[in-house]
């Protein structure tokens, strides 16, 4: 059973091998393997599974991280918030017990986004530029050479982003920039995705594609094509350098292995790798402004879903901080507390029986699909959402 509230459409997604689906791939955590980005271009109406994600795998499993980045949020349902990494490393896959039977005990799933969404369509409405320009018209004839060269390097070509904003193509560079991961298939975010597929639960997002999309396309032209020059910079850096430095996401990822959200957000939130005003301006569409109506939507499903337990995969540096999803599910008057043991799931009470759920939701005029007028579980959706 899917569930959403925005315009989510059920199937595989149409990834092909242009820009636009590789930044797509990107933006939902599965650039880190090329192999898994590749199974769904050859494959696209193909549904991965955790079994093929990890079939032909004998290398040692790692150890599950000590102290996960799992929160308890009591109110009228049982709310787990996971922080998640958008990545297939082994380490961060290794799952810890407590996240593992607090998720394996919840009746529904939610992702950032609902992953069983067409979003190819959505990311045409922000990506494409007007028709007429050219991201070559935007672009000063010594940075487009420079453009031209690494693009080369990566097996691409700049004429495969000329209808496209320069937002995509900085996006395209910084997966060069934040350096591969090192895991095969599935993301950590899909693959918990395709487990609560696979078992039954409630599935749903907390945001619509295009709201995903949104802090990338609000920027100007002229920051974009800043920050696809600073990413230039930063990977010329690195080629001047180097022998084999650590990159941002392993310094991400050390921090999330060990805990440490509030090093997570710091680390995340330099986005150009230069901490100035853009750098802030970023990390506020990127986090504080999408924290916000994340956590209404939170608070909104808690509502809704009263006497259920909801298993909630966001990334981890949504978590930490003032503005950050803890803090402001706190001030919406929640019980917010950290979970690292295992025990402390098995300790806890069953959920109350659900109240009785709401009819069939009717079809919605003008719109292709019905919009549902029922939350998780088939509980009346608030205002809100309707």
């Amino acid at each position: 059973m899917t569930v959403s509230w925005f315009h989510a459409r059920t199937g595989r997604l149409p990834l092909g091998r242009s820009a636009l689906g590789g930044l797509l791939v990107a933006l939902l955590g599965l650039a880190a393997s090329p192999s898994f980005a590749d199974e769904l271009a050859e494959a696209p109406n193909a549904t991965p599974t955790q079994e093929a994600a990890d079939a032909g795998t004998t290398r040692e499993e790692p150890e599950p991280p000590a102290r996960p980045l799992l929160w308890l949020v009591d109110g009228p349902a049982r709310i787990w918030i996971y922080g998640t990494l958008h990545t297939n490393d082994p380490r961060v896959l290794a799952r810890p017990a407590a996240v593992d039977l607090a998720f394996r005990q919840s009746d529904g799933f939610f992702a950032e986004t609902d992953l069983d969404c067409d979003m190819l369509a959505d990311l045409m409405k922000v990506a494409a530029l007007p028709e007429g320009e050219t991201l070559s018209a935007l672009l000063a004839p010594t940075l487009r050479k420079r453009l031209v060269e690494h693009l080369d390097v990566m097996g691409q070509s700049l004429a495969t982003y000329e209808a496209l904003e320069p937002w995509v193509l900085w996006f395209t560079l910084q997966a060069a920039v934040q350096g591969e991961a090192c895991g095969e298939g599935m993301p950590l975010d899909w693959r918990l995705f395709q487990q609560a597929k696979r078992t039954g639960k409630t599935i749903g997002g907390l945001e619509s594609p295009t709201e995903q999309f949104a802090p990338f396309d609000a920027m100007t032209r002229e920051q974009q094509v800043h920050l696809v020059e600073r990413s230039l910079d930063q990977l010329e850096q690195a080629e001047d350098e180097g022998g084999e430095p650590i990159t941002p996401l392993e310094r991400i990822t050390r921090a999330w292995l060990a805990g440490d959200e509030e090093a997570v957000r710091a680390l995340t939130q330099h986005v150009s790798g230069e901490g100035d005003e853009l750098d802030a301006e970023l990390a506020a569409r990127l986090l504080d402004i999408r924290n916000e109506r994340i956590a209404l939507r939170m608070a909104a499903i808690a509502r809704v879903s009263r006497g259920r337990a909801l298993f909630m995969a966001v990334g981890a540096a949504h978590m930490a901080g003032p503005k950050g999803l803890l803090a402001l599910l706190e001030a919406y008057g929640f019980q917010v507390r950290r979970i690292t043991d295992v025990a402390e799931v098995r300790a806890l009470a069953p959920m109350p029986q659900p109240a009785r759920p709401c009819p069939p939701c009717p079809p919605q005029p003008c719109r292709p699909r019905p919009r549902p007028r029922c939350g998780p579980l088939g509980l009346p959706l608030p205002p809100l959402f309707r």
